[in-house]
């Protein structure tokens, strides 16, 4: 039951904030996309501190995911290659 009230918090958090983003939208008038993107996350943090930990814990998960990925692919490749040294190692010895 915890993991409902979690998403559905989470589900309120984003409503909430596209609302706050309209709304902050309309009083930003000729401001650039990039700084309406910054202010956007400045309110964001002001109105849900605990948001920022929420992307900062799924950004960490991704990264090391990737690295995680990158990890198996070079492994992958190394033993792809392995059966051919240990041939060549097999003829010298001959």
């Amino acid at each position: 039951m915890p993991h409902l009230k979690t998403s559905f918090f989470l589900v309120y958090i984003m409503f909430k904030a596209q609302y706050l983003m309209e709304q902050a939208w309309e009083l930003l008038g000729d401001l650039s996309k990039e700084g309406a993107m910054a202010g956007f996350v400045s309110l964001l943090d002001r109105v849900c501190p605990p948001f920022k930990d929420f992307v900062d814990a799924h950004v960490l998960k991704d990264q090391l995911e990737r690295e995680e990925d990158r990890r198996r692919q070079h492994q992958q490749q190394r033993l792809q290659h392995q059966p051919a040294v240990d041939l060549q190692r097999f003829e010298q010895q001959r």
